[in-house]
């Protein structure tokens, strides 16, 4: 025999509108956080666009602010023809700088940032390369760039930076510069050629070379170099690197030197180093030159070296034997005196065979083939 099922009550309708009322409640709860999820959702991803394409609009602004701060720390008009950032660093291409007696030109300059420095909303370049281009400078104006140079980064007198140039570091850890052709002028002077450094601001030191140089100094006949280079550092006093004088001696590596004495006599192949002792080369620094003949008789006296005195000296002869004959070899020293006007100075050839072809050869080196440059 079956028995029927127990049937619930009917909820009363008390009953009814309290769970209906519950329900619409949680349903406007529900609306609203689905509301608020969705604007935080959006406003998130709307910050994550910002953050991402902040490179590409801010360029235009990042770049008035280089052009006015490099501009007004180097008193020079600067051009900066198109600049790309992103959040590892940024290139600028076609930068000018112009300016009384200097224009400037460099293709490219491309910036390495700080990526921890990012978190702190801080723009700090730790490394900074430029590459091809050009210089056309007399001396005084490039003296002058050289000076302003050493303070690019320093805004410490600014009394109105702004919220930006708080936040950024333009002087970097080091800097390559490559591949840039100067021509500087001084007067009746004028030296071309490519330079390539290497600068560590933080030190104030320079590795600087210079390549394919000819120099024109006002003696009728054009100074060509293969490469020269030095390193430059600031002298230190008492400890601290001021950075207002340079560190002497300096040493100048030179390879490759040539140039001509007259229709019929040459100077070729120079290879050694100068020591410039002081800045105005009051204390007559030596230039230690080799010259190579086959005829002891053929020996160029250096005897017309302005107010030289014993500042010349003619070292010991030595003898070198080769297969074909005898290379006469002299090492001389010469003082400069008079300072950067009397060099390089002046040398009296008498006694030298007008048929002699006067070349240089630096020790260890192989002597074949320098006997198809003497005479």
């Amino acid at each position: 025999m079956a028995h029927p099922s127990p049937t619930s009550p009917s909820p009363s309708p008390a009953m009814l509108r309290r769970r209906d009322g519950r329900w619409q409640q949680w349903s406007r709860r529900r609306r609203v956080l689905t509301v608020l999820g969705s604007t935080a959702l959006g406003l998130l991803l709307l910050a994550l666009v910002v953050v991402a394409t902040a490179p590409r609009w801010a360029a235009g602004t990042i770049e008035a602010e280089l052009e006015t701060r490099v501009g007004k720390r180097l008193d020079l008009e600067v051009d900066i023809g198109a600049l790309e950032l992103s959040w590892s660093g940024g290139v600028a291409r076609s930068v000018t700088l112009h300016g009384e007696g200097l224009d400037m030109e460099i293709e490219q300059v491309r910036a390495v940032l700080d990526g921890s420095a990012l978190w702190s909303l801080r723009a700090e370049v730790v490394e900074l390369e430029a590459s091809g281009g050009y210089l056309d400078a007399d001396r005084q104006a490039l003296e002058s760039l050289a000076r302003r140079l050493r303070g690019l980064g320093d805004d410490s007198d600014d009394a109105d930076r702004s919220w930006l140039r708080r936040r950024s570091k333009l002087t970097p850890e080091q800097l390559e510069l490559r591949e840039l052709a100067v021509a500087i002028d001084d007067g009746a002077r004028r030296v071309t050629g490519t330079m390539a450094a290497t600068v560590s601001p933080a030190d104030r030191r320079v590795e600087l070379r210079l390549s394919g140089m000819m120099a024109e100094l006002g003696l009728g006949r054009p100074l060509r170099e293969s490469s020269i280079s030095s390193v430059l550092e600031p002298e230190a006093a008492d400890g601290a690197v001021t950075g207002a004088t340079l560190r002497f001696p300096l040493e100048v590596e030179l390879t490759g030197l040539s140039t001509t004495v007259d229709e019929q006599i040459a100077v070729a192949g120079v290879h050694g180093s100068l020591a410039i002792v002081d800045a105005l080369l009051t204390h007559h620094p030596a230039l230690e030159l080799t010259w190579v003949s086959r005829r002891p008789a053929a020996v160029p006296r250096l005897e017309a070296v302005a107010a030289a005195g014993d500042r010349v000296r003619i070292c010991d002869w030595s003898q070198l034997g080769t297969p074909t004959g005898q290379l006469l070899v002299n090492t001389t020293t010469v003082g400069l005196h008079g300072g950067p006007e009397h060099f390089p100075a002046p040398f009296e050839l008498r006694g030298l065979d007008p048929r002699a072809r006067v070349v240089d050869i630096v020790y260890p080196r192989r002597v074949g083939g320098l006997l198809d440059q003497a005479a």
